[in-house]
């Protein structure tokens, strides 16, 4: 069954380029004002080129990959509800225990669905969350419905988008990076946050900027294995997105980062180096079998960049800093899209996976810049089921 939740549980567009493809640096995020000390590099250990653990991965393209029909469905059915979330591009998510499925969503439409499945007369925010849980599901958002607010920033041309969150204790911390948006207009990184959120209120506790050189944008994925939690970014140009990868001990993401720097750790964020290059903004790193597994819709070039769909891709490594090696196609978008719609962002969800079974969501986006009487459909998350490559 696609949609796997428990029996009863219910239920201005000129970005969409912009935010997966140009990024302007010009400011950077608050320092620590801290010594900085590196940290020797045996933990974890960096990757030789002869660990066993590649031995598991599959040569050939996996098959059994598929449409998520029932996610696409369920997401569907509550949007065109017009009782809160009717569009939106991102969609991490975070298994908040005792309260539910906590989804994370950037650039999102509040309102309704006219004729013909149809963005009739809602309004943008540049951030919302929605809790599923067994007793329904709900849309949060400051202001009022018919004058929505985001959940963090007010102004129209300060947007604050939503990454990977963790949860540490009776609060959710999320990744957030801070842009300066103007009207068919390039857009400007101003820095990376890390926003506290209280449990089970949703109301925001905390904004507290991430050390981080001007070049990284701190919000593409999190995942926490071995004792730490992995953090992991994007430079680079609006084009070539290169990744970086920084950690901290235990769950709280507002403990002291240590950055990866080539071939040790360092407290020091202007000693962040790149791990590898040819991914997108978004993207996920999960662990399967002692494999870490980078999955990304790839973007190799101008021409494959601004392609209207592509590939998920996936690599290899032995080590949560990579590098990641083993480029393997698991899924064609472009065969799943129709009239110019742009696929960009997969965003991996291991908490409702299983094992080699993952699922995954990537962003769409119509043809025309402005979403409104458009359908709805053209701007909200798709869902697969991936098969990884990776014996047991």
């Amino acid at each position: 069954m696609d949609h796997p939740r428990p029996a009863g549980s219910r239920s201005r567009g000129t970005k969409v380029l912009l935010k997966s493809l140009a990024v302007v640096v010009l400011l950077a995020a608050a320092g620590l004002g801290v010594r900085y000390l590196s940290v020797p590099a045996h933990d974890p250990p960096s990757y030789t080129g002869a660990d066993a653990c590649l031995s598991r991965v599959t040569p050939g393209t996996p098959a059994g990959a598929h449409a998520a029909r029932g996610w696409d469905g369920f997401w569907s059915s509550y949007g065109n509800s017009g009782v809160g979330w009717t569009a939106a591009d991102g969609g991490y998510s975070v298994s908040v225990p005792g309260l539910g499925e906590l989804w994370m969503y950037a650039d999102t439409y509040i309102g309704s669905v006219g004729p013909q499945g149809r963005l009739h007369g809602p309004r943008l925010i540049h951030n919302s969350f929605v809790l599923e849980s067994n007793s329904g599901i709900h849309t949060y958002f400051r202001g009022t419905h018919t004058l929505p607010l985001s959940l963090v920033g007010g102004s129209h041309y300060i947007a604050y988008w939503p990454g990977p969150a963790v949860v540490v204790g009776h609060t959710v911390q999320v990744l957030f990076s801070q842009f300066h948006a103007t009207q068919m207009s390039t857009i400007t990184f101003l820095r990376s946050v890390v926003a506290q959120f209280s449990l089970p209120s949703m109301s925001l506790v905390s904004v507290t900027p991430v050390p981080s050189p001007y070049h990284t944008i701190w919000s593409s994925w999190t995942m926490t294995t071995g004792g730490y939690t992995y953090i992991y970014g994007v430079g680079g140009t609006a084009f070539v997105k290169l990744m970086h990868v920084a950690r901290v001990r235990g769950d709280n993401l507002l403990g002291r980062w240590q950055y990866w720097s080539t071939n040790r750790w360092s407290y020091n964020p202007n000693d962040s180096t790149q791990v590898m290059s040819g991914i997108s903004a978004s993207f996920s790193v999960v662990r399967v079998n002692g494999v870490y597994v980078l999955v990304t819709i790839g973007t190799r070039g101008l021409a494959r960049t601004l392609h209207p769909g592509g590939n998920i891709d996936a690599y290899f490594s032995c080590s949560p800093v990579g590098p990641f090696v083993g480029r393997r196609v698991i899924y064609r978008i472009k065969s799943q899209l129709k009239g110019g719609v742009l696929a960009y962002n997969a965003i991996a969800h291991p908490e409702l996976s299983n094992g080699r079974t993952l699922l995954v969501s990537y962003s769409v986006h119509g043809p025309t810049i402005s979403m409104l009487g458009q359908p709805a459909s053209e701007y909200r998350p798709r869902y697969v089921w991936l098969k990884l490559p990776i014996r047991s």
